[in-house]
């Protein structure tokens, strides 16, 4: 296949039609309706290592500044337009909707560290099947400590969207917050009057909402 017919794709944005400079000469935009991606016309996509992650995400943040609504997509995806093309059309009303709620905004990420708590056991009896899959979700649902939820607490009403993802070993959760940029000042302030006395806690951000941003080929 030549080269001229794969697409790597580093993020879909909202398409204003507005002119824009990206950090990469060899990044182009193509457009597909009111959706386009950031892409780069490849031979092969990168082999895994912790510098090609490293660029990547380095170039989806400078992306994310350029562009007022920008999903990132994951690494490794080098298609063909076709491809891509379908995969958005079939998509696009979900790819919209996530747009929509990413635009103007960062994503903040609080990691929660220490010995991982404990899922609460259930005593109840299982009589049914929707009793099981109740069971089961909730011996599957992220514990929060008292000192993360305080902190959700304080910063609640400033977060539009929020996700939490399980940690492992010593990252006991992984808390994700979607905050418009007008109001990131605002957050930190919030967060830094628990952080203080929580160093189990660290925050990191503003980052493109990686944590909000659905998966093209899911």
């Amino acid at each position: 296949m030549p080269a001229a017919d794969r697409l790597y794709v580093y993020a879909l944005l909202h398409d204003t039609r507005e002119t824009m400079t990206f950090p990469d000469p060899r990044m182009e935009l193509v457009r597909f309706g009111t959706i386009a991606a950031v892409v780069e016309r490849r031979r092969a996509r990168p082999a895994i290592s912790e510098r090609a992650l490293r660029k990547q995400h380095r170039a989806v943040r400078q992306i994310h500044e350029v562009g007022d609504a920008v999903l990132p997509v994951r690494f490794g995806a080098l298609v063909e337009r076709s491809e891509l093309e379908s995969v958005i059309n079939l998509r696009r009303a979900t790819l919209l909707r996530a747009l929509r709620q990413v635009r103007g905004k960062a994503q903040m990420t609080i990691r929660v560290f220490g010995r991982p708590a404990e899922q609460p056991r259930v005593s109840a009896p299982i009589a049914t099947g929707t009793d099981y899959l109740k069971a089961r979700a909730a011996a599957t649902r992220p514990v929060v400590s008292p000192a993360a939820d305080e902190l959700r607490r304080a910063v609640r009403g400033v977060v539009s969207a929020e996700r939490l993802d399980p940690g492992r070993g010593s990252l006991e959760l992984s808390i994700h917050h979607l905050v418009r940029r007008a109001r990131l000042d605002d957050y930190r302030g919030r967060a830094d009057r628990i952080l203080e006395s929580a160093p189990q806690l660290v925050l990191s951000g503003p980052w493109p909402p990686f944590a909000f941003a659905p998966d093209l080929w899911e």
